[in-house]
């Protein structure tokens, strides 16, 4: 069987990829899928392309190995990690954890195919903050509402944000089920006729009026 070594083996763990799973294991063929691509994928993309790769490799698997839910929390269990990360619009690429420790691993792999999820985004450069904390972002922010991120004393992560209008969220009432006619008419009931209040109840209602009078 031919297995891809863009994310190699760990040479502390044989039979793992450097991010920690068997190396014909379904989640190392999603690793190779967002190591590969050269910008942030949806679930349901790093799915079917990860059947090509296992399919490349000779890996056998079922509908249901790279379905959308399986994939999604096998991301899930990478973002717990450290490894994976989720954009606003959903989609998913590798953190910068990640690409260390694959491009920092010993294997026989080419660091140029390791691309990271947004080129222009990873660009380096240098700004100047001013004496009372401003500094000019990329003209891409113009207009936009972003996320900081304090990653650690030295790094802080600014990320464009998705802003959802009060108007247009959800309400409560919207996700709750209504009542079965027979629970209705049991709440109704209820409401006509109150059972009466237990001793435990009796004693809870003593002790509230005497300590709030």
């Amino acid at each position: 069987m031919t297995v891809s070594v863009i994310v190699p083996e760990d040479p502390e763990r044989p039979g793992r990829d450097v991010l920690g799973v068997g190396l014909v294991r379904r989640g190392h063929f999603i690793h190779e899928v967002m190591a590969r691509s050269k910008e942030a994928l949806t679930a349901s993309e790093i799915g079917e392309r990860a059947i090509t790769v296992a399919s490349q490799s000779g890996a056998k698997y079922n509908d249901r190995t790279f379905a959308d839910d399986t994939t999604g929390n096998h991301l899930r269990y990478m973002r717990d990690r450290g490894y994976s990360e989720q954009l606003p619009d959903k989609r998913w690429q590798l953190t910068d954890l990640a690409r260390r420790k694959i491009m920092t691993a010993p294997g026989k792999f080419t660091h140029s195919q390791l691309m990271p999820a947004n080129t222009s985004a990873s660009a380096s450069e240098i700004r100047t903050v001013d004496d009372k904390g401003y500094m000019l972002l990329p003209k891409q922010f113009v207009n936009s509402t972003v996320t900081f991120e304090m990653v650690s004393p030295t790094e802080l992560r600014i990320r464009k944000a998705v802003v959802i209008p009060e108007s247009e969220l959800p309400l409560l009432e919207d996700h709750l089920r209504p009542l079965s006619d027979r629970d209705r008419d049991f709440f109704l009931d209820l409401l006509d006729n109150p059972p009466e209040p237990t001793p435990a109840l009796r004693a809870a209602m003593k002790k509230h009026k005497k300590r709030h009078g």
